[in-house]
């Protein structure tokens, strides 16, 4: 009998990621692995610990908390332990552990393993700020501009490790790890978002630009996934051979897919759509974490791709081209802030020791190309910084600022203002930084824009 149960195994398949040790010690009793006098002594440990808990988060003022705050410390005490064991090859040694050690020496060990967590997501959280992509998007500059940094002042791993205090998430990732909580969601999410970043910059911003604007032209009031809309039409024009503009797609298009795809069921269009996707990132140079994190993309996209030939709706789930309009007035002044909240401001953008401090700032505050323009005046920015505070620019933008500064400029000129010189210079140095291609667009608009007077002074 012995033997037997010592050969019984656990699938960890059938383990709850999100509460290891709780479904870890249900299936280990059910199946015999652990006994009651094993039972009986892990739920005794555990009630030690709370008593524990509740001493030092009451700094022994008290000997009694809320039912909710005991819930949450009793959560967080499993939630930790549950890092420790997922660290071991396999849930029967996991349950040795449990049956052997004390468990206030896993909680300890969970605890240091949340803080090397919290240091590798801060890795994470600079990767993803140093490859985030140039956009309009207000849910996806406003998540990583501001709804990601409070969570390291904020996270308590020894009181409260499976929560996420201080994250405001308005971007919703490709592939939500709803399973997980605590810092490992949050390493999740970061590590998605840092290969969404990545496969979204093997692409100009200017086309994934084209592309979501004919999606929806108000498309950055909206909280959609631009890596997902960039893979539609990435996977799409790969699958039909496409080389050039690799993201424009025709309604001609939609019907040579619309034929290719026929008749496939489910599994099918999955198959059919890794084949592709591998083609597309191997072209990318792109690696394999980053495609195997969009593979689990692929089984969406695959009902999205199957509702829409059903319906004969596949132009509403893939963006056609369309040709941007021209001729359109950028700015007024009731964009632009007043003197007094510029002056403050300038002063708190003076304050920060970090330039990615003061590029937040910029993103999160100013709404107006004149402020934009105040601001490359009153402060003194780096190379480094003043390019990066032009790759906020949109396309329409730089068209303006080219408009005003360097169209104009002449050297032989002795009324030009040394304002208007400097902006001119800087302009100059960071377009050559660019594409041709961005260099003739930004020319192209210059040409095509009506500016309101009032955008600039």
């Amino acid at each position: 009998m012995n033997k037997l149960i010592k050969n019984k195994t656990i699938d960890p398949d059938q383990l709850d990621p999100a509460n290891y040790c709780q479904s870890l010690l249900q299936l280990a009793y059910l199946q015999g692995l652990i006994d009651e006098t094993s039972s009986r002594s892990i739920q005794r440990q555990l009630t030690d610990l709370l008593k524990n808990q509740i001493e030092a988060y009451t700094r022994a003022q008290s000997s009694s908390v809320s039912n909710e705050v005991a819930e949450s410390l009793y959560i967080s005490i499993l939630y930790n332990i549950s890092l420790t064991l997922k660290t071991l090859p396999s849930p029967e040694l996991a349950i040795e552990r449990l049956k052997n050690q004390p468990l206030a020496s896993l909680f300890e060990n969970g605890i240091q393993i949340a803080q090397q967590k919290i240091n590798t997501a801060r890795i994470l959280f600079k990767q993803v700020q140093k490859t985030r992509i140039p956009s309009s998007s207000i849910a996806y500059n406003d998540t990583l501009t501001k709804g990601l940094h409070p969570f390291f002042a904020a996270y308590r791993p020894r009181f409260f490790a499976h929560e996420t205090p201080g994250l405001n998430i308005d971007y919703p990732p490709l592939t939500l790890p709803s399973h997980l909580s605590g810092i490992e969601y949050f390493v999740a999410f970061l590590q998605g978002l840092k290969l969404e970043n990545q496969f979204c910059r093997s692409f100009s911003a200017q086309d994934i630009h084209a592309l979501l604007s004919s999606h929806d032209e108000n498309y950055h009031d909206l909280m959609i996934n631009i890596s997902y809309q960039v893979l539609k039409n990435a996977l799409t024009c790969t699958q039909l051979g496409k080389s050039g503009g690799r993201l424009r797609l025709e309604s001609q298009d939609l019907a040579v897919l619309s034929k290719a795809l026929e008749g496939l069921n489910h599994k099918s269009l999955c198959e059919n759509f890794e084949q592709y996707l591998s083609q597309l990132f191997q072209a990318c140079d792109l690696n394999a974490s980053c495609l195997d994190y969009f593979k689990l993309a692929i089984p969406d996209l695959a009902d999205d791709v199957d509702r829409a030939m059903q319906s004969q709706t596949l132009d509403k789930l893939f963006a056609l081209h369309q040709e941007e309009p021209q001729n359109r007035i950028l700015f007024s002044t009731g964009q632009t802030m007043s003197p007094t909240d510029f002056h403050d401001f300038i002063e708190e953008f003076k304050s920060c020791r970090y330039a990615s401090d003061q590029l937040a700032m910029i993103q999160l505050s100013i709404r107006s190309l004149m402020d934009l323009k105040n601001i490359l005046l009153a402060v003194p920015l780096n190379n480094e910084l003043t390019n990066q505070v032009f790759n906020l620019f949109s396309d329409t933008d730089l068209a303006a600022f080219y408009q005003r500064y360097v169209i104009p400029y002449n050297q032989e000129d002795d009324t030009l203002a040394q304002e208007e010189i400097y902006l001119h210079k800087l302009l100059t140095a960071y377009l050559k930084t660019q594409t041709l291609a961005r260099q003739a667009l930004v020319h192209s608009l210059a040409a095509q824009l009506i500016i309101a007077p009032e955008s600039f002074y």
